[in-house]
């Protein structure tokens, strides 16, 4: 095993392999990737793979939007089909309050950019017909966001990282990963199976777990 390195990064998910293959692609030195498990194996392997612009901070959008190109051509730069699909997000707005930040947040996004809308309850049951709206005030809706899936995006990063030299050490692994695996189904819960309406939607029950849930690669996921 190596004991040296100019950069050592601890873990190897989303953010450990994409941060070690881009200071690779600088040329920072030797870099080192210490992960006590496998690659993908820790929150990045449990997460739903949400991407989208729609965050309340300038960090989380302006990450998002470099996010986004990284996925529309993920399989030209690391060989892989990261099953991107940009079906777009809708996150749904219950209450006044939510209301209110949805109105600040979809005009800070607007200043930075991002294709964002913020609908009123009927507009929604219009772009999904066959959501329940009765207790909605609206929802915002970004079309060019999406999902992708998680150990394929981490482990085809984590592949390319190895073939410009950075080291990935993990327990009992030393062979390079396979990005082999079947996408999961995604079906949101308020929603009829044969709905024709395919857009990811976050509930505001669910908003903080779907912001924790999200993907930077940022070449990135």
């Amino acid at each position: 095993m190596t004991e040296t390195a100019d950069v050592v990064i601890v873990g190897a998910g989303i953010m450990g392999v994409s941060t070690a293959y881009h200071l690779a692609r600088l040329g920072v030195g030797r870099v080192i990737v210490l992960e006590r498990d496998t690659v993908c194996s820790g929150s990045t392997a449990l997460a739903s793979g949400g991407i989208r612009h729609q965050y309340a901070n300038r960090l989380g959008i302006e990450l998002t939007t470099h996010s986004i190109v990284t996925y529309e051509r993920f399989r030209e730069e690391f060989g892989v089909d990261p099953h991107f699909r940009q079906h777009g997000y809708l996150i749904l707005i219950a209450t006044e309050d939510e209301l209110a930040t949805a109105r600040r947040s979809v005009a800070l996004q607007r200043s930075l950019g991002v294709d964002v809308t913020l609908l009123d309850a009927a507009a929604t049951r219009a772009l999904c017909p066959y959501l329940n709206t009765d207790d909605l005030l609206g929802a915002t809706y970004t079309p060019r966001d999406g999902y992708a899936d998680p150990y394929l995006c981490t482990t085809a990063i984590a592949a390319r990282a190895r073939d410009l030299g950075v080291a990935i050490t993990t327990a009992g692994a030393s062979t390079a990963p396979t990005a082999v695996v079947t996408p999961r189904t995604r079906s949101p819960s308020r929603m009829n199976p044969s709905t024709s309406c395919p857009c990811r939607i976050s509930t505001p029950s669910s908003r903080l777990r779907r912001a924790s849930a999200g993907m930077y690669s940022s070449g990135s996921l």
